[in-house]
């Protein structure tokens, strides 16, 4: 059991205090799972805060519950650091924030195209978007940049055909957003943070609380993934030219050496935040639910390789994904499907003890695996290890601790250097399975 239940007649003496069974917290079982996995050296060389993990986990909760969140934290040299909190260079992962950005402003101009559908007419609807979508209130770093795009390029992201009609995504953006986000290509994804610009992406950002002005922490997208080879495309139709980078400071991509750029990276975040954005997509809240699904489903593609058959349709329940793309070896089985994942891979700066790396992170959207009971008139559903399994006890667990067995997480700053992802495939069975079945905390 992992949650009290209450009784329903009220006992005639309160029971002490003594004898009721305190519930472990998922945060004790992931510190356990992460500290377990890293002294056995499968997360690579400890060079100190900037070569730990930061992981994040949310469980979802049932209708009417919460869900649960835990972050990491680990003691170096007497100081507690919660490495959730850690502000990370995450390559490509954080190329959802354009993606999200897309849909905002999809979402803005229908909602506009509501408002004063029965008084204005289609050949000012663009001029009143653009008036209602500048992006006032980007950050400084951005705003005094001269070398970006400074607005959204609205008839470049968005087709409307009437004042009856709803709102859509151009064909030629809606291809390269999922180019973007499927095959992750670079080229594709300059273009679309072109036509979005930075000072958007970053205001919606900060408007849904996924970073923070302040103290410079959250999701952050100013560096747009360009490169010369974009210049030499013949294959497809590219506006931008590049975008200068603008960058803010992180904990694991700093230069050793002295060079001008110290520890400024460009597109980054903090595990708890992006935990928190993919957690949202799992609830089908991010933007609203119509776009969270259609997010889903792209990040979904992105997990099955592209397969397009996949678009439109939900995964059959426990259908056990591939796990090639986390470069797992197979020799832990993890206990849980990927449904929905976003890879980041990419080089950080030069690093005498690191040395010439590439990082790499990943925000995911999960579902525990053999709690879901094939009907009598479903076919036979069988794993990749040709087993058909229904476990009645864990789906109890789960139940009696209000989770629907779904979770959102994210994990960054693993050295590809690394043979292998098993030590992340076993913090992740770990930290939730020990806590489902609230098992013996060891240290």
């Amino acid at each position: 059991m992992c949650s009290i239940t209450t009784p329903r007649a009220a006992p005639q003496r309160a029971t002490p205090l003594s004898k009721i069974k305190k519930i472990i917290p998922l945060a004790s079982y992931l510190n356990a799972a992460y500290k377990k996995v890293r002294a056995a050296g499968k997360l690579g060389p400890d060079f100190g805060l900037k070569t730990h993990i930061p992981f994040s986990i949310f469980l979802e909760g049932v209708p009417g519950a919460d869900y649960i969140y835990a972050g990491n934290s680990f003691e170096i040299n007497g100081t507690v650091h919660h490495l959730d909190e850690l502000e990370c260079f995450s390559g490509s992962l954080i190329k959802v924030a354009a993606m999200f950005a897309a849909f905002k402003l999809r979402q803005e101009a229908e909602t506009l195209r509501l408002a004063i559908k029965d008084t204005v007419p289609l050949a000012k609807f663009f001029g009143k978007l653009a008036e209602r979508v500048k992006p006032t209130g980007a950050v400084d770093e951005i705003v005094k940049n001269d070398k970006v795009q400074k607005e959204p390029m609205l008839t470049d992201i968005l087709s409307i055909t009437s004042m009856e009609s709803k709102v859509t995504f151009t064909d030629n953006f809606l291809d390269h957003m999922r180019r973007m986000i499927i095959p992750s290509d670079d080229c594709e994804t300059a273009e679309c943070i072109w036509r979005l610009s930075y000072p958007y992406i970053n205001v919606k950002l900060m408007e849904a609380d996924f970073y923070d002005r302040s103290t410079k922490k959250g999701i952050w997208l100013a560096g747009d993934y360009f490169q010369s080879g974009c210049l030499k495309r013949t294959d497809r139709k590219f506006k931008t030219r590049g975008q200068a980078f603008v960058r803010i400071d992180t904990v694991n991509d700093c230069d050793k050496t002295g060079g001008p750029l110290g520890c400024g990276s460009a597109q980054n975040t903090t595990s708890k935040q992006m935990v928190g954005f993919f957690l949202k997509i799992l609830l089908e809240e991010l933007v609203d639910q119509k776009s969270a699904h259609e997010m889903r489903l792209i990040l979904g593609e992105a997990q099955h390789g592209g397969d397009s058959s996949f678009l439109g349709k939900e995964p059959p329940p426990d259908t056990p994904t591939s796990i090639s793309s986390n470069r797992a070896s197979g020799s832990v089985l993890p206990k849980f499907a990927i449904e929905a994942v976003k890879i980041g891979q990419g080089g950080i700066k030069a690093d005498p003890e690191r040395g010439e790396i590439e990082v790499r992170s990943e925000g995911l959207i999960i579902k525990w695996r053999n709690i879901t009971k094939v009907g009598e008139d479903e076919p036979d559903h069988k794993d990749e290890w040709g087993e058909q399994h229904f476990d009645k006890d864990l789906r109890q667990r789960l139940d009696d601790c209000e989770l629907t067995g779904e979770a959102a997480i994210c994990w960054q700053n693993f050295s590809n250097q690394n043979p292998n992802t098993d030590g992340i495939i076993e913090i992740i069975n770990d930290s939730i399975d020990n806590f489902i079945h609230q098992a013996p905390l060891t240290p």
